[in-house]
């Protein structure tokens, strides 16, 4: 975070990246208000956020998680992204229903364990299945 914080505020490319991330996240929001949820939609925003993201910093990902992200993306995710890492950390995975199983045995293969997360009004809470 050290290294991207000082990328911020002395690399240009960095400062319109952080512009279009915020831009993205205002189309995403008319975009469901005029058309409604799409989760094809939605992951195709999140994953051009992850690329963009991961050019702010060297250590923003590494060859681990590039390597689960591709074989998520190689098995049926529209997009996805970390959350939460440098303790650990999620890789939340957009796809439709109809993908998550196959996401699911391809990336307990490697280790990663699956958190179902849903819409909650009272705040992130963590559960193990």
């Amino acid at each position: 975070l050290k290294e991207q914080d000082e990328n911020n505020r002395t690399r240009k490319i960095n400062q319109e990246i952080l512009l279009k991330m915020r831009s993205q996240s205002e189309t995403l929001r008319d975009y469901i208000n005029e058309n409604g949820f799409n989760v094809k939609y939605l992951g195709e925003m999140i994953n051009n956020g992850w690329v963009m993201k991961k050019q702010l910093a060297s250590k923003v990902s590494n060859s681990m998680i590039d390597e689960y992200y591709s074989i998520a993306m190689e098995n049926g995710a529209i997009g996805g992204k970390i959350s939460g890492a440098g303790g650990g950390g999620f890789l939340n995975v957009i796809a439709y229903n109809t993908k998550h199983n196959k996401l699911k045995y391809e990336l307990t293969k490697k280790g990663l364990k699956f958190y179902k997360f849903s819409q909650d009004h009272n705040g992130t809470i963590v559960m193990e299945f």
